[in-house]
């Protein structure tokens, strides 16, 4: 049995309250700074697995994988609200 899942592109938008940025988890400061931490290191992988993505899009023949394939690496949609994070993390 196959299942058919395509990427979904959300425009995520969160208001997150700059005085919390570093105590934003229920569990503390030290799980806060630890996600923290790991997100500063994300964007570098990620935009490595979405290069190798759109790397290989034009050999893909099957053209249900070929709309997946598009679907996942459409400009801003992984990046975006990491960004903003990491930008209010810099303040």
């Amino acid at each position: 049995m196959a299942i058919n899942i395509l990427p979904t592109r959300r425009n995520l938008r969160f208001k997150l309250n700059p005085s919390k940025a570093l105590t934003w988890h229920q569990d503390g400061r030290n799980v806060s700074q630890f996600l923290n931490t790991l997100s500063l290191f994300f964007p570098v992988g990620e935009r490595f697995f979405i290069d190798s993505v759109r790397h290989y899009r034009d050999v893909v023949q099957d053209p249900e994988l070929k709309k997946a394939v598009t679907a996942f690496y459409r400009p801003g949609s992984h990046a975006r609200p990491r960004a903003r994070r990491v930008q209010r993390l810099r303040q």
